[in-house]
């Protein structure tokens, strides 16, 4: 992962138990990138009245300065300065919310643009060419068009930029951003009430495309700017939030077959249909992609496949909604006959080839009932490894189907 920390330092008013401390300097580290570090440290004079004030650390604080931040966090420790000379009582902090309003002219606003900061899919990048000295008009370019999704007549464009980086610098020519962009008539709308409305639809927009990558990323802050009837900059928003890991880059590009179904139009289709189910329904399916994302974090192997299981089992729950109970093995049966998908067959338990009247009929049955009870029984490594590839294929095209069932075959990213 990347990574360009920038440090800020300011002055401002430190408001922490509803106490105010005015003059404090503030030092705060960023990684540009990501959202990872958000850290810094308030510097206090050392006297009895700033001391008193923080009791324990952990306490929430709010920072303001006359430029227009607000942070909002947390204090995670207090020390001294070490040194005989330093005289100040030192705060440290993790930041959960950072906001920079800075408004440059009193004008009726009419435009704003916003640009979401996410980390960067090689899926959805464009196509750069070289000069190789060969044209004085340039050293890259993009010559393909930027992937843009409609969503319920709203357009968003995955806007990106290039830059060059410094000669010194080896690892690479340039450095590469994504955002998703969006452009909306504002009019007398409530600014933050506008940004906040499609920062959600930004949050179904990156569950989805972290669902078909199977990749967890997300938004995780963005640049907002206001423009008048004459389109002149009035108003600038810089905003950062740590609340959800944002997530690595996604440097590998998908293999063609895969690439096949990754359209604008599919891709819109899939979020908008998911956009447009209930809400009950919605919450339901957002918690299933979420499980089934976790997934690839879980590590060792017995976890995962218990995890898979069981995702597989509330997949197959949610399409059958049976009304008794039913056995496992039965829902999954039902829902993959509901749904119609095509699917490479579970293995057989290894009971049911002896004893056609065993209880369980697949052998991720079995397995997963040695993981629960321990019952002393033996399994190949290889063969659960590859079962388990067989229930990850069926959770992801059951999931599909439940979104939009014309596209349960969407292909898996071949990296």
């Amino acid at each position: 992962m990347r990574e360009f920390v920038i440090t800020k330092e300011f002055s401002g008013t430190l408001e922490i138990e509803n106490n105010k401390l005015e003059n404090i300097r503030c030092v705060y580290k960023d990684d540009y990138y990501s959202n990872k570090i958000m850290k810094g440290t308030f510097y206090l004079n050392e006297d009895q009245s700033s001391i008193e004030l923080i009791k324990t650390p952990f306490q929430s604080f709010v920072f303001f300065d006359m430029s227009g931040r607000t942070l909002k966090g947390d204090i995670t420790g207090m020390n001294h300065g070490h040194d005989y000379n330093d005289r100040f009582f030192k705060l440290n902090f993790k930041l959960n919310d950072f906001l920079h309003r800075y408004k440059l002219k009193d004008s009726e606003k009419e435009k704003l643009q916003i640009l979401f900061h996410i980390p960067y899919i090689m899926d959805l990048s464009r196509h750069v060419i070289y000069s190789y000295d060969l044209s004085p008009d340039y050293i890259f370019k993009f010559n393909s068009n930027p992937f843009k999704i409609v969503l319920n007549d709203l357009i968003f464009e995955f806007y990106e930029k290039v830059y060059c980086r410094d000669y010194n610098e080896p690892d690479s020519i340039f450095t590469r951003e994504l955002f998703i962009k969006a452009l909306i008539d504002i009019g007398y709308k409530d600014v933050e009430g506008v940004i906040n409305s499609y920062k959600l639809i930004v949050d179904d927009i990156m569950l989805i495309i972290s669902f078909l990558l199977n990749h967890r990323m997300t938004s995780f802050g963005y640049n907002a700017e206001l423009f008048d009837n004459e389109n002149n900059l009035i108003e600038t928003i810089e905003h950062k939030n740590s609340s959800k890991p944002c997530g690595k880059d996604c440097l590998k590009k998908s293999g063609d077959k895969y690439l096949k179904f990754f359209t604008e139009e599919n891709l819109s289709n899939l979020i908008e249909a998911f956009q447009n189910k209930t809400r009950h329904d919605k919450k339901n399916i957002t918690k299933l992609l979420y499980k089934f994302l976790i997934l690839k974090e879980t590590e060792i192997f017995q976890a995962k496949f218990l995890s898979g299981y069981v995702l597989l089992e509330s997949i197959s729950k949610f399409i059958v909604k049976p009304t008794s109970n039913t056995k496992n093995e039965q829902l999954i049966k039902d829902a993959i006959k509901m749904s119609n998908i095509e699917i490479e067959d579970f293995e057989i338990s290894r009971h049911r080839k002896k004893k056609p009247s065993s209880q369980n009929e697949f052998e991720i049955t079995e397995y997963r009932d040695e993981l629960i009870h321990f019952n002393n029984q033996e399994f190949s490594g290889h063969s659960m490894w590859v079962e388990y590839q067989k229930i990850v294929k069926v959770c992801r095209k059951l999931l599909l189907w439940i979104i939009l069932p014309d596209l349960s075959n969407w292909g898996i990213p071949e990296k």
